[in-house]
């Protein structure tokens, strides 16, 4: 297991106060992972997580407007077709 501590850097002082510190242990494949995201994306583990934490934010959010119900995420190439489906489970 590969330990992560991260710490929140805000330096505005209202939103300081809704900082976090977490410690997180992570298997082997998630810390190779997140090593990848961040040499690819070329920014720190807590850009990624900041990411990771947004994007999931952003598709459970978006799965549950009006109208948007659904528990499936498209990818689409260029041409319109999906390339990839995700199914989210609850």
């Amino acid at each position: 297991m590969s330990r992560l501590s991260i710490e929140s850097a805000n330096t505005h002082p209202p939103l300081a106060e809704l900082g976090v510190k977490l410690t997180i242990e992570l298997s082997p494949r998630y810390a190779s992972s997140l090593k990848e995201l961040q040499k690819s994306h070329g920014i720190t583990a807590v850009g990624v997580l900041r990411k990771a934490i947004a994007l999931l934010h952003y598709v459970d959010t978006s799965l549950h407007e009006p109208g948007y119900e659904g528990r499936r995420l498209a990818i689409v190439g260029d041409d319109g077709r999906i390339v990839k489906e995700i199914v989210l489970t609850p």
